[in-house]
């Protein structure tokens, strides 16, 4: 497994780190990584998270050229925030599978 933190995406790193990551992947979206301003319905907010390009752009990466086993996403907490945080979740999925396919038709 490796973690990627919004450090490392600030400093630049994840791109190298990427770079070792295995050929197939099981991508688990701890959807708290995004900035609070986005994703404000999780158990641990994070000011200075990452932003939903960040995101992207890292997701888009992770999967070229990769096979995409399975994927999840975690710690959404709707009680805990305003109704636009589970539609944020939910394009973070759909998001993670139009890559996956994408990546899967080459």
């Amino acid at each position: 497994a490796r973690l990627i933190f919004p450090e490392d995406i600030r400093r630049g790193r994840w791109k190298k780190m990427l770079s070792g990551v295995k050929r197939s992947v099981y991508v688990s979206v701890d959807i708290d990584v995004l900035d609070i301003g986005i994703m404000p319905a999780v158990t641990n907010p994070e000011p200075g998270g990452l932003s939903w390009h960040e995101f992207s752009d890292i997701l888009a990466a992770l999967l070229r050229r990769r096979t995409f086993l399975a994927g999840d996403l975690v710690e959404l907490c709707p009680p805990a925030g305003p109704a636009y945080a589970a539609i944020t979740a939910a394009r973070a999925l759909v998001r993670l599978i139009a890559l996956a396919e994408k990546s899967r038709l080459g």
